[in-house]
């Protein structure tokens, strides 16, 4: 297991962390049966120990990152026999592996713990060389309920940080808007000056995150002219720097990279949420609004599998990305073994 020796980055605001994961559905289910099983109504059934396989996945080689899923997710019900799982690897249905056999309802496999075998003189297979996964009978004959639902890869946990909005804070001279805590209602009486803050943090703080979003409802706007009644502002300083405008309530996302390059985004200091036209008003809770990144550290070393320890030059951090660490510099990512920098 490669260990990573971290420091932990200042965090200037209260945050909290959040895990999340993303899945890819058996895209041949049943699509090839061997001679001895068959699928109907929901159920597997296989009649020999033998040649009772059915298909799961196929494809993946070359189609699918395998490097971004983790698991292998098999929910079952009603054996009356255990099943296995079998791997066949590149486009060679003789490279086939092994991967185990079940008795319980909920299985999910670790996909970087499986043995592979190479062919001779292949050299050595790793997950990604994985091509197809089938489901199979273990035993003379045996059946069980599985939708192909309740097959899919899922990504390990991809870890977050998120900060919240805490409410809206006043802004000098800008006199033509509030905030109702009760009704949670941001209102505003002009198209200038109706700016209150949502964020404040020091110029940096901003490039960790990757997302903004929040939810509104109930919007009112008393300007015809305007099909743009509200927006999000990114300050520097007391400067705006970018204004994302919005048509409709409902929940919205601003992807930054989208909006911004790195460097004005690490030049922000502050973000206000604002009205576009000359009057209206929408509901939105401080606590719908959070910025989203990568759960991010300061690295001073990494320790890989042979024991070699490399120092990490100044300005590289590490973020966990689908359960593996990853080390970014500038706008050059790279794995953890074996990379110098």
């Amino acid at each position: 297991m490669k260990k990573i020796l971290l420091s932990m980055l200042v965090a200037l605001f209260a945050i909290s962390m959040q895990a999340e994961t993303q899945q890819i559905a058996a895209n041949a289910f049943g699509t090839t049966k061997m001679a001895n099983c068959s699928y109907e109504n929901g159920t597997f059934s296989w009649s020999s120990s033998s040649s009772n396989g059915m298909t799961l996945f196929t494809g993946l080689k070359g189609n699918v990152d395998l490097s971004n899923y983790k698991y292998l997710v098999i929910k079952t019900t009603e054996k009356t026999g255990n099943f296995r799982v079998i791997v066949y690897c590149d486009n060679n249905s003789s490279t086939n592996s092994f991967v185990g056999t079940y008795d319980t309802d909920n299985v999910k496999i670790d996909l970087t713990d499986i043995e592979l075998t190479a062919p001779e003189g292949s050299g050595p297979y790793t997950y990604a060389n994985i091509n197809k996964i089938y489901i199979a009978g273990s035993g003379a004959s045996g059946s069980l309920k599985v939708a192909e639902a309740d097959v899919y890869l899922e990504t390990a946990d991809t870890e977050y940080e998120t900060l919240e909005c805490t409410g809206f804070t006043k802004v000098s001279g800008n006199g033509n808007c509030s905030y109702d805590t009760a009704t949670k209602t941001f209102a505003w009486t002009a198209k200038s000056a109706n700016t209150m803050q949502i964020f404040e943090f020091n110029a940096g703080d901003l490039s960790k995150y990757q997302t903004l979003s929040f939810t509104t409802s109930d919007l009112v706007n008393e300007d015809a002219s305007s099909s743009l009644p509200y927006r999000v502002l990114f300050m520097t300083g007391s400067t705006t720097t970018k204004t994302v405008s919005f048509s409709t309530a409902g929940d919205k996302t601003v992807t930054l990279s989208e909006q911004m390059d790195e460097t004005t985004i690490a030049g922000i200091t502050s973000i206000r949420f604002a009205g576009n036209s000359a009057a209206g008003s929408v509901v939105i809770d401080p606590a719908s609004i959070i910025l989203k990144g990568e759960k991010e550290t300061a690295i001073d070393t990494v320790t890989t599998d042979n024991g070699q320890q490399t120092t990490v030059n100044t300005g590289a951090r590490a973020v966990i990305v689908n359960g593996k660490v990853v080390i970014k510099k500038g706008d050059k990512q790279y794995n953890v073994a074996g990379q110098q920098f």
